[in-house]
């Protein structure tokens, strides 16, 4: 066989070539300085070209990969908006993986886009808290080599309803009172946001043979 020396190898043949000829590689390391020399073959013996250096090119970066909706959330549905530098197509759900412990029982959606550089991939939720990440784990079909794996932003999925850990006299304290008004404080186990109107949440009650005339 040919004679090569002083580097480690990638060997390529190609055969039944005459004239200018191209053999494509694979498996090189992006970034990397590369020596190679081409040689021909016939009956007198091996023909050399001088040695020559190429660098492999380094993969283009993806530009962002964010939440859409607010976090923390309990929704079914939650989006990511990833930008490429660049148009890129190819694009499936197959590329992604989901990260974190709200992960189990979560599904990546079929991505959209309008112009092939910004794509939105909606993500269907478990039951499941805790951190959602979305990751481009490959750029498998895509037009465009990229940079991967690239997590994106993280939810915070909280499908856990919160709790009533009591309901106490705040003004006034004592039991009984002649006020014509009274407060009462409510502890939940999580911070909650009550959605209007807010009296509807509550109910006074009344107990042993009193009469309520009117509330809030």
């Amino acid at each position: 066989g040919p004679t090569v020396g002083g580097y480690g190898c990638i060997h390529v043949t190609t055969t039944g070539t005459l004239g200018v000829f191209t053999v494509p590689v694979a498996g090189l390391t992006p970034g990397t300085q590369y020596h190679y020399s081409a040689y021909a073959q016939n009956s007198l013996g091996y023909g050399y070209t001088a040695p020559t250096i190429f660098t492999t090119g380094m993969p283009l970066t993806v530009t962002s990969l964010n939440r859409v909706n607010p976090t923390p959330t309990n929704a079914t549905t939650v989006n990511w908006t990833l930008t490429f530098p660049s148009a890129t197509t190819g694009l499936t759900s197959t590329n992604f993986t989901l990260v974190g412990a709200a992960a189990a029982g979560s599904l990546v959606g079929t991505p959209t886009t309008s112009n092939n550089i910004t794509w939105n991939i909606p993500v269907t939720t478990g039951s499941t808290d805790g951190l959602l990440t979305l990751r481009l784990a490959n750029d498998t079909g895509l037009s465009a080599s990229y940079g991967v794996p690239f997590d994106g932003e993280s939810y915070t999925i909280d499908k856990t309803p919160p709790t009533v850990l009591s309901v106490t006299r705040l003004t006034p304290s004592g039991q009984n009172t002649n006020l014509t008004s009274v407060t009462f404080c409510v502890t939940y186990s999580e911070p909650v946001n009550l959605n209007a109107p807010e009296s509807g949440h509550f109910a006074v009650v009344p107990v042993n043979g009193s009469n309520i005339v009117g509330i809030w």
